[in-house]
């Protein structure tokens, strides 16, 4: 899950800064963006086939991760 409300608060204020360069502007976006993307998750449900060195399987439990 992402945080859409964070991100349209903040890009809402970049929006409305005043005396913003360009510059500015790309790198405030270009952190936001990051900042969104790294509050997602991953999550994989059991069952999921996979491969491992000892041969086929699949996931016996959810699995949750982040982005970083």
């Amino acid at each position: 899950m992402l945080d859409k409300a964070t991100l349209q608060s903040t890009l809402e204020g970049i929006f409305a800064g005043e005396g913003n360069t360009a510059e500015s502007v790309a790198q405030q976006l270009a952190d936001a963006i990051d900042t969104f993307v790294k509050t997602g998750t991953v999550t994989v449900d059991p069952g999921i086939a996979v491969t491992t060195p000892v041969g086929p399987g699949a996931t016996s439990a959810p699995g949750i991760g982040s982005i970083s």
